[in-house]
């Protein structure tokens, strides 16, 4: 089948092309940003509620560790205490770290991941390794030290991060915000 289209006669093969990419420019002019506008609004109203997809999302540090602490079976606390916490991130990011993350929410954004993003920690693996090494310490009894444990997490992440770079220097600025010159 040909087309005539001002003179100019388009096959069917031609017509499909060109349909399509009408198609194509016609949705990516529709797209006004909304969708950019419906995340912020959602995000905005996620860290807002005790509850997402009817799990509770602990508000900071000190009740997730409660939550933990009431969930997890008294031997299985036993057991996490007594390992060293050196190994605990290499034994647990994979599993507890990914429960974490996901029922708490911590990619999509909850009540618990702005509280972290608000103190300078904004990568969700980062955020599970500060529950899981927070965790350890509470049942140990021993001092979280909020501050230090987020400034260890943040720096490791800029030296991977600038590790990856392999020697690039420039001004980065990403999603976690990192900028400066890499580790010497």
């Amino acid at each position: 089948m040909t087309i005539k289209c001002g003179g100019t006669r388009l096959s069917d093969m031609n017509f499909y092309k060109i349909f399509s990419l009408l198609l194509f420019i016609i949705f990516l002019g529709s797209s006004n940003g909304s969708a950019q506008v419906d995340s912020y609004e959602n995000y905005e109203w996620r860290i807002k509620q005790q509850y997402l997809y009817d799990t509770y999302i602990p508000a900071s540090p000190s009740e997730a560790f409660s939550e933990l602490e009431m969930k997890t079976p008294d031997q299985s606390l036993k057991k996490f205490a007594t390992y060293p916490e050196d190994s605990i991130r290499g034994r647990l990011q994979l599993t507890l770290g990914k429960w974490l993350a996901k029922n708490w929410q911590l990619h999509e954004g909850s009540r618990l991941s702005h509280y972290f993003s608000e103190s300078g920690l904004t990568h969700p693996e980062d955020m599970s390794e500060f529950l899981i090494l927070g965790f350890h310490r509470y049942l140990n009894d021993v001092e979280l030290q909020k501050e230090d444990l987020i400034d260890r997490l943040v720096e490791r992440r800029k030296s991977r991060y600038f590790k990856s770079l392999k020697g690039v220097k420039r001004k980065v600025i990403s999603v976690d915000t990192i900028q400066g010159e890499p580790p010497k």
